[in-house]
C-alpha cells in the first residue's frame, strides 16, 4: 500500500554505464553496482582508504533499477568501503567489501528492512549489512528484535529537508524517528516529506509533513489567531478530499492557541476505496494545520492509520512539528 496518499513520481529510466579510469597504469579491477534498492542513488563512493575520494557518479544519478560500472585500483588487502547517499541525503556505509575482478555489487532491501549488499565474485557470494560485515555464504539472519511502533517518545535521530515547491530553495528541516522511513517522494512535490512506520512491511500507517506557501493576505488573516480563518483553510482542504472521494466524515475539531503558533486539528474518517491496494478496514486521519507567524508558509501534518491508531501517530507528528526550527524559515 505504499502508494496511499501520495503523488507518484513519473521518472524516466536512464541507463547509466560509466567507466572511471583508475590511476597507476592499467592495473585495476572492474566492478558493477546494481541499484535494486527502489530509491535513486545520488552519490557513490568506493575506496580502500580512509579518504573516500570523489563521488564516482559526478553530476549523474544512479536511478533505481539501473547499474553503474567503474574501474578501481587494486589494493594489497583487497578490502574496500562503499558509501552511498539517497535523494533525502541519508547515508549508507558498507565496510570491508572484498572486491575481486568483475565483481557485481547489488544494493537492495532485505526481508527485515535493512539495506543490504550482495557481492558476487565468481563462485563466491558474500552479504553485507549497512555499517558492518557479515561475509557469509548465506544471507544474514533477520533482526530478532521487532521494530517498535512509532511513538512520540522516540528520539528524532533522522531528518529530511522541505523546500519551496516553486523556487526549489531550502526552507526547513523535518526531524523524524528511526522507527519510521521516508517513503517515495515525487520530484514535483519537494514540499512534502512522507513517512511510514518501519514496523510494517508496507505503508499501512503513515504521516505526511507538507509545506504550503501562502500570500500576504492569508498571512495577515491567520496571524490574528481567529479560529474561523483556520476553519476556512481546512474547508478548502476538505473540499479537495471530497472531490477525490477520500473524505467520509468529520469526528472532531480543535483550535490550539499555543506559545509561538496557532493550530487547527481535525480528526476524520477516510474512504479506503480512494487508496490503491488498500487493505480492508476503516481508515482514520488527523490533519493539523500549523501557523507560526508571518513566514509565508503554513505547515500541515496528516496521519492516516488503521485500527484507531490515529492518536498515537498524531502524537508522533506533533512531536516532529514541535521540534522543527521555525526560526529558520
Amino acid at each position: 500500500m505504499r502508494s496511499r496518499y501520495r503523488v507518484l513520481a513519473l521518472l524516466s529510466a536512464l541507463a547509466l554505464a560509466f567507466t572511471l579510469t583508475a590511476c597507476g597504469g592499467n592495473k585495476g579491477i572492474d566492478v558493477s553496482v546494481i541499484n535494486s534498492s527502489g530509491f535513486d542513488i545520488f552519490t557513490l563512493y568506493i575506496s580502500g582508504t580512509s579518504d573516500m575520494g570523489e563521488d564516482l557518479l559526478g553530476e549523474d544519478v544512479l536511478m533505481a533499477g539501473d547499474s553503474f560500472k567503474a574501474s578501481l585500483p587494486t589494493l594489497e588487502f583487497n578490502s574496500y568501503d562503499l558509501l552511498i547517499t539517497d535523494e533525502y541525503d541519508n547515508e549508507y556505509d558498507f565496510q570491508n567489501l572484498a572486491l575481486g575482478a568483475n565483481a557485481e555489487i547489488d544494493v537492495y532491501w532485505s526481508d527485515d528492512l535493512m539495506l543490504t549488499v550482495t557481492l558476487e565474485d565468481g563462485a563466491s557470494k558474500d552479504y553485507y549489512v549497512e555499517g558492518y560485515t557479515v561475509a557469509e555464504t548465506e544471507p544474514p539472519e533477520p533482526d530478532t528484535e521487532p521494530i517498535p511502533i512509532p511513538s512520540d517518545a522516540d528520539p528524532l535521530d533522522k531528518s529530511a529537508d522541505l523546500f519551496n515547491v516553486d523556487t526549489g530553495e531550502f526552507v526547513v528541516t523535518v526531524p523524524y524517528p528511526s522507527t519510521m522511513r521516508v517513503a517515495d517522494k515525487a520530484d514535483d512535490q519537494i514540499n512534502r516529506v512522507q513517512l511510514e512506520a518501519r514496523n510494517e512491511e508496507v505503508g499501512v500507517n503513515s504521516l505526511a509533513i507538507d509545506l504550503t506557501g501562502i500570500d500576504s493576505s492569508f498571512d495577515a488573516r491567520l496571524s490574528t489567531g481567529n479560529e474561523e480563518e483556520y476553519a476556512y483553510v481546512w474547508s478548502l482542504i476538505r473540499d479537495q478530499l471530497y472531490a477525490n472521494g477520500s473524505y467520509v466524515s468529520e469526528i472532531a475539531t480543535d483550535f490550539v492557541d499555543a506559545e509561538g503558533y496557532y493550530a487547527y486539528v481535525v480528526t476524520y474518517i477516510v474512504n479506503q476505496d480512494a487508496f490503491k491496494d488498500a487493505e480492508p478496514g476503516e481508515y482514520y486521519a488527523v490533519t493539523e494545520l500549523r501557523y507560526a507567524g508571518p513566514t509565508g508558509y503554513v505547515l500541515s501534518a496528516t496521519c492516516i492509520t488503521v485500527e484507531n491508531m490515529q492518536e498515537q501517530f498524531y502524537f508522533v507528528a506533533s512531536n516532529i512539528l514541535n521540534n522543527m526550527d521555525f526560526g529558520a524559515w
